[in-house]
């Protein structure tokens, strides 16, 4: 219907007055941007109220590519230049045409009288128009589409958010909730200490990232021990980026952007908690009985080592029998959890032979991971072990060469027992790739850090091809 004004610039004069009425009435009404540009790009005189409105201070022959040209990024003006400038060219066409528009749907950048920067949402379409003369106009069209685009950006949030609650609930669902309150608490716990770090401004801001680091770090292996694969694929993203944020030697202001990290993380948890809220109110109404704390760690650390083991396609057997948890005083609970939590990702990941290179060494096709804890003297003795290929002195050489700064004639002068303690060094790893479970160099050295902070000691046992092993003492 809009077209119809077309039909005047070939009209007698006779009836040129009229058609002239009836064009401006539908201009000045109709909610859409028309107008018409000659062969230079430039805006004829009849164009529709609404884009004027919007493109504020237009003359006859104002240029359309000076319009926009501050109103939308550089690259997307030369698309839209270059494109109009192929409606005149007639071997194009005009379904091609209508196929490649640049412009769409955009979002352009408004500013006001007062200076007021506004974005708005616009679709354009373009229509190549000859004359009778043979000359060549273009038809454009533009109407306003913020409201929509806010619309189906809202309702995809929901969506996500949505889908993103029913995988939380997937994941929630297997996990006992005393555990999943603990993990909660511990998260809520950290994610403060950042907080409080964050609060106070210091010059040592590389100080600074290696503490959250290594909180981050913690976070993300208790997800994973307990499955909460969203949660922790999102630590492994910020740790990432933590990562990167260290190398550019960041300052105060810049490692506050953090925060906007702390803030998704919190809400993802309280997200989860409320969950939990609700599957535990459920299990009174229902009468669900209570496990002992020695079943719920195990359930839990067996379905972890599963999960491991798909990953990694080995087979792994856990041995737990010699674990008494009830000798853990509340002090150590989180330290004994991100203890076996990093013991057996880093035997998983290092340690243990997939099942037909353990048949060739003459060993049996499942791995076995042992877990023992009793009082000794007035000390508690927690020693984990698994039977896997132990620690390679050859690998850690290399490693400590490649990575570490350590030259060969160093490693050549170093004992074995030396070397191997290597593995408690920040940022040391054999790995060769990084990913949620293994490679960030960091867990050994925050175990340690733990344990001596307690008062306690930790050693370290290997023979190449039979085992390794960790032996903790602390204080009680």
């Amino acid at each position: 219907m809009v077209f119809q004004f077309l039909n005047q610039l070939e009209l007698t004069a006779a009836d040129l007055t009229a058609k002239r009425k009836q064009t401006k009435m539908i201009l000045n009404t109709v909610k859409q941007g028309i107008f018409l540009l000659d062969e230079n790009l430039n805006l004829e005189d009849e164009r529709s109220q609404f884009f004027d409105t919007l493109f504020v201070n237009v003359r006859d022959n104002h240029s359309f590519l000076e319009l926009i040209k501050n109103k939308l990024p550089q690259r997307d003006f030369v698309a839209t230049k270059d494109y109009l400038e192929l409606f005149f060219n007639e071997t194009v066409n005009p379904t091609l045409l209508s196929s490649i528009n640049p412009i769409d749907k955009i979002l352009m950048t408004f500013t006001g009288d007062k200076g007021e920067i506004t974005y708005t949402w616009l679709e354009f379409e373009f229509e190549r128009i000859l004359l009778k003369n043979g000359s060549v106009q273009i038809l454009g069209l533009f109407k306003d589409v913020t409201e929509r685009v806010l619309l189906e950006e809202k309702l995809l949030l929901e969506e996500n958010e949505s889908s993103k609650n029913m995988e939380n609930l997937f994941q929630v669902i297997h996990v006992n909730p005393e555990l999943m309150n603990e993990f909660l608490k511990d998260s809520e716990d950290e994610i403060n200490k950042i907080n409080e770090l964050l609060r106070v401004e210091t010059k040592d801001t590389a100080s600074v990232i290696n503490h959250i680091f290594t909180i981050v770090h913690s976070i993300k292996g208790n997800a994973l021990l307990l499955g909460l694969n969203n949660i922790a694929t999102k630590l492994q993203e910020f740790e990432e980026y933590i990562k990167e944020l260290k190398v550019t030697d960041p300052t105060w202001r810049e490692l506050l952007k953090l925060t906007v990290n702390l803030a998704e993380l919190k809400h993802d948890i309280y997200g989860i908690k409320e969950l939990i809220g609700k599957i535990m109110t459920f299990q009174k109404k229902v009468g669900g009985k209570a496990n002992n704390s020695k079943f719920i760690l195990e359930e839990t650390l067996r379905k972890f080592i599963n999960k491991l083991s798909l990953e990694y396609d080995k087979s792994i057997d856990l041995n737990i029998e010699g674990y008494d948890i009830n000798l853990i005083p509340e002090k150590y609970r989180r330290l004994f959890k991100d203890t076996i939590n990093q013991f057996i990702r880093n035997s998983v990941a290092h340690g243990l032979e997939h099942s037909d290179e353990r048949v060739t060494l003459k060993k049996g096709p499942v791995g076995t991971i042992s877990i023992s804890l009793k009082k000794h003297g007035d000390n508690l003795e927690f020693i984990f072990r698994d039977d896997g290929s132990g620690l390679s002195i050859k690998k850690l050489k290399a490693s400590a060469i490649k990575n570490k700064g350590f030259s060969q004639d160093q490693m050549k002068n170093m004992k074995n027992a030396d070397i191997v303690k290597l593995i408690f060094h920040p940022g040391f790893s054999t790995a060769n790739s990084v990913n949620e479970i293994a490679g960030q160099g960091v867990g050994m050295s925050v175990i340690k850090n733990h344990v001596e902070s307690a008062g306690g000691k930790l050693s370290i046992k290997s023979s190449t091809g039979k085992f390794c092993e960790f032996k903790i003492l602390l204080p009680v």
